[in-house]
């Protein structure tokens, strides 16, 4: 009886073992099952965050006949985590990303199981206040919680609520729903990444514009391109974070090729240089680098006639410098040389090099280049009317001389018809020569034959020299006009009028008067 005892125990044993098996087999089978029907519709899901943790929500209450679920999303800019509102489903909420259990799952990315307690500070309640105890219904439900990860990098992490403990099955299964929520959580978080940086170029790309009309506004002001300089230094260096941003001018003026800059100290750049400038300048192209972290860029700057250079192949180099360019080194002696190189050094911590910082270098150096021309053509103008004011100015005062010399040739011609005495007769052609000169003074002789002299009269006083002596009796006798520069260099100068007067006589024109039969009848000396 022991043994039938004994026997029928083993089998009851046995069958017990058999039915927990086929039980546990068909409970892996359904939860495959679901999980399958699971897998097959995170492909079709939209990239809509309350629309995919509903549906991943939703899934998993079936696949482990849980009483809720809580898909919580990692956000690793502010360390939180943020899931589907349990009450208003459409919306999401955020907690801290260290607390609770999914908290403790996050830091350790390890899947972990927790008897519900009302005591346990680990347990994170997601509904709003005390409600949160309502939804479990039981006395000792299970918390299993499992990361999502990418890799080794956790991006979400699963909670489920089990009205008992599960079977040993359910942990597998856990992990492996939580993989199969990697994917579309991916797509999501690689959109929502894609979206920022979107919106973070378009952002920079709005700010680069308006800084860009207002670089613009700027310089229409500017009439001086010490002026263009100075704004390009501050402005555009702010427009783009940079640590620099330097115009260099081409200095046509010097001898030697050279760039030359003002703002922010005087810099020079003898030309050909291996510096990014230099070599901007000679290439006539845009050239970019990376240089012990910093990126140094240098845009040529044309007349506005020239089209803009096409951007470079960024080169990178953390010692040395290294430049490539799209333009063959060939086509740049076809291509006039720049009028200025703008040169922009960015920080470590600025934006990177990139098509889009390039394409923005272009517009701004587009916009100096306008502005350079126009100052440079308002400076020609004003240069070809400063000059047509000063030869139309040179042409009024000879005309005016002209005019005032034949009003002083007039009152001579009238002095000398009108029969006035012999002193006034004397200086008003004095007076009327020299103003017509633009001497110092002049001398009239007129010629005694009868005593062979010749005499003048200054101050009142005659003053006679013999019509053969000095410069005055030379052009007498020969009726030549001479020109001396220098008076006492000359041997023919009589000193005896200076030293009666006590006047220096340094230049002398001299020429005689003749009358209707060509005799002389005087001579007219014009002095300094």
């Amino acid at each position: 009886m022991n043994a039938w005892s004994l026997h029928l125990s083993n089998f009851l044993q046995v069958y017990a073992n058999y039915t927990k098996k086929q039980t546990e087999t068909k409970s892996l089978l359904a939860s495959q099952s679901h999980l399958s029907a699971s897998l097959a519709s995170f492909n079709q899901w939209e990239i809509n965050l309350p629309s995919f943790l509903t549906s991943a929500e939703a899934h998993s209450n079936k696949l482990f006949e849980a009483y809720r679920t809580t898909l919580f999303i990692v956000d690793s800019d502010t360390n939180e985590f943020y899931y589907l509102d349990p009450v208003n489903r459409s919306s999401l909420s955020r907690c801290s990303s260290s607390v609770g259990v999914p908290g403790r799952v996050f830091s350790t990315a390890t899947t972990a199981s927790f008897s519900f307690s009302k005591e346990d500070d680990r347990i994170l309640l997601t509904s709003p206040g005390t409600e949160s105890f309502n939804y479990y219904p039981g006395e000792k439900p299970q918390i299993l919680c499992a990361p999502v990860l990418l890799e080794s990098t956790c991006i979400a992490v699963i909670e489920i609520v089990l009205p008992s403990s599960p079977p040993a099955s359910t942990l597998p299964t856990l992990d492996l729903y939580a993989a199969a929520c990697a994917t579309p959580l991916c797509r999501y978080l690689d959109h929502k990444h894609n979206q920022s940086e979107f919106a973070k170029v378009e952002q920079t790309e709005h700010d680069h514009l308006a800084a860009l009309v207002t670089l613009s506004a700027t310089l229409c002001e500017r009439d001086e391109i010490d002026l263009v300089e100075e704004d390009v230094f501050s402005m555009v260096a702010d427009m783009l974070s940079a640590e620099s941003a330097t115009l260099y001018l081409n200095d046509s003026s010097s001898s030697t090729p050279r760039l030359a800059s003002k703002v922010p100290t005087s810099t020079v750049i003898k030309l050909p240089s291996s510096s990014v400038t230099g070599q901007c300048f000679s290439t006539r192209n845009t050239v970019a680098l990376v240089q012990n972290g910093k990126g140094k860029v240098a845009v040529p700057i044309f007349h506005s006639s020239v089209p803009p250079a096409s951007l470079p192949v960024l080169s990178s180099s953390s010692t040395t410098t290294t430049t490539t360019s799209t333009t063959p080194s060939s086509s740049s002696s076809n291509t006039p040389a720049p009028i200025a190189v703008l040169s922009i050094v960015l920080p470590s911590s600025g934006p990177p090099l990139s098509p889009s910082l390039l394409s923005t270098l272009t517009a701004v150096a587009s916009t100096i280049s306008s502005h350079i021309n126009r100052i440079n053509r308002a400076k020609s103008k004003n240069d070809v009317l400063l000059t047509m004011i000063d030869t139309t100015q040179s042409e009024v005062e000879k005309l005016s001389k002209t005019i005032s010399r034949m009003h002083y040739l007039n009152e001579v011609g009238d002095a000398i018809t009108s029969g006035v005495d012999q002193q006034e007769m004397f200086e008003t052609i004095v007076n009327h020569s020299t103003s017509f000169m633009d001497a110092d003074r002049s001398t009239l002789f007129i010629l005694d034959k009868s005593k062979n002299e010749l005499y003048t009269i200054a101050g009142g006083t005659e003053i006679r020299i013999s019509a053969e002596s000095g410069i005055a009796g030379h052009v007498a006798s020969t009726k030549a006009m001479i020109n001396i520069p220098d008076a006492y260099r000359d041997p023919r100068f009589n000193r005896d009028v200076d030293v009666s007067t006590g006047y220096k006589t340094n230049t002398i024109l001299c020429g005689a008067f003749t009358n209707e039969q060509g005799e002389v009848v005087g001579v007219l000396q014009v002095i300094n």
